[in-house]
């Protein structure tokens, strides 16, 4: 029996629903030393064919963006799909880095994908930190993928070309920063991600420079593999070279990186040469998840160099998180000890309960401190697409509140209220509190 082939109109049913839809945030907060912050963000999408993001943000600790603030649409045309025109703020991330990575980048060893990422080339994006403004162009083909983009303001550009096969992809890029190729090769269940580039004096002047400049350029070079033995696991080891007058974002020194993640297993060993100090960085972690019938508990140790060169004294942290969960009602709590240039703790127990409608978190905490250098870092729960992750330092205590309620599929609400108290601190600090509110709308 023959296949039947269907052309591109070939019903109505089969044909993408071309209809306007979108998201409104619209968030506030205010803190105890009088400083506030707001955030105002659109999102309309038209099937995908066009996107377009407005953001504008002022945060505690920063100033008004200025107007208009991030602008960025998307655009392919009709019966050209193939094709995607960005105009307005935009981002732009190649192969691991070397020579285009716009944007925010995981921390190593905290993911497989901070060694192994998935880059997205040229894209629209909503970040109120975008630096990228102005035209970036895609086309892409079964075998072949072409992007170029340009940013007036910070005098960006970049030229993209791919070749694309099922098994594997090769490009070049060049930018007013340098030139860099890059490969990558998939295989039944190893992955290999390659990239070397070399960095000269922009030609430009751009305002994001790569590079500090010796005057002579810069080769770096960097080489992925990823294994995935079975689902749930995967291991990923990565070798590098830094040249030190280079100044990438997404690497600083020379070294080697291997990560192994299983629902059950964490582990990661890094070793870094650090030529301006002549001497060796590394950092081991490993952890530890049992879980069962609504009942989790997750054991973290981490070694690392601290800022002397005593070898024999790392900088060591040990952290215990276990959570039970029955119905609608779930508690959690870590404990957290740090071993640096002193001793330093932490702890919370955060109560939630959760229905269809109505989501609630409080969260009471403490923490002893004495060094800046001994800082632990907790993440906050927070109305998305906000990221929120807490410095702790000297000695006190903390609470939280967050609240979700869901008035209809369309309609959603925010609020978060917290407060830091340091009534046991041997340095005199502030007490802080703030609340921050944020209503969603979808349509």
């Amino acid at each position: 029996k023959r296949f039947t082939t269907l052309g591109l109109d070939a019903g109505s049913e089969l044909r993408e629903k071309q209809r306007l839809e979108g998201k409104i945030q619209i968030k506030a907060g205010v803190r105890s030393d009088g400083k506030y912050s707001d955030t105002q963000r659109l999102e309309l999408n038209w099937g995908s064919r066009a996107a377009f993001y407005w953001s504008r943000s002022k945060s505690f600790s920063t100033g008004k963006e200025p107007f208009p603030g991030t602008v960025s649409l998307r655009y392919s045309p009709a019966r050209a799909s193939s094709l995607k025109m960005v105009f307005g703020h935009y981002s732009a991330r190649y192969a691991l880095g070397l020579n285009v990575w716009s944007g925010m980048r995981i921390s190593s060893l905290s993911a497989v994908s901070s060694l192994f990422p998935s880059s997205s080339g040229l894209s629209e994006t909503s970040s109120s930190q975008a630096s990228l403004c102005g035209l970036a162009l895609e086309w892409e083909s079964r075998s072949l993928s072409l992007g170029v983009s340009l940013s007036p303001l910070s005098k960006d550009f970049n030229l993209h070309a791919e070749v694309l096969s099922p098994r594997s992809t090769l490009a070049l890029s060049v930018t007013d920063k340098g030139s860099s190729l890059d490969w990558r090769v998939c295989l039944k269940t190893f992955s290999i991600l390659g990239e070397a580039s070399f960095l000269y004096p922009s030609l430009l002047g751009s305002s994001s420079q790569s590079y500090k400049g010796s005057g002579y350029g810069a080769f770096n070079a960097a080489v992925s593999l990823l294994w995935v033995p079975s689902y749930g696991k995967n291991f990923v080891l990565q070798a590098r070279y830094i040249h030190p007058d280079s100044k990438l974002q997404s690497f600083k020194y020379s070294g080697v990186s291997a990560i192994f993640q299983s629902n059950i297993i964490q582990t990661g060993l890094e070793c870094n040469y650090d030529p301006s100090q002549k001497r060796l960085l590394y950092e081991a972690l490993a952890g530890l998840t049992l879980s069962d019938s609504g009942r989790e508990l997750k054991l973290r140790g981490r070694l690392k160099s601290n800022s002397s060169k005593d070898l024999f004294r790392p900088h060591s942290s040990l952290r215990a998180e276990g959570s039970l969960s029955k119905g609608k009602a779930e508690l959690r709590a870590r404990l957290e000890g740090v071993l640096n240039k002193g001793f330093g703790g932490l702890g919370y127990i955060e109560g939630s309960w959760k229905d269809g409608k109505t989501a609630l978190y409080l969260r009471l905490g403490a923490f002893c401190i004495d060094s800046w250098d001994d800082r632990i870092y907790v993440y906050e729960r927070n109305a998305p697409p906000s990221f929120s992750v807490v410095a702790y330092y000297l000695r006190g205590w903390n609470s939280s509140l967050y609240a979700v309620y869901s008035i209809s599929f369309h309609h959603k609400l925010y609020f978060r209220a917290e407060t830091r108290q340091y009534p046991w601190s041997k340095v005199e600090k502030d007490s802080f509190w703030a609340l921050n509110m944020q209503y969603r709308w979808i349509f």
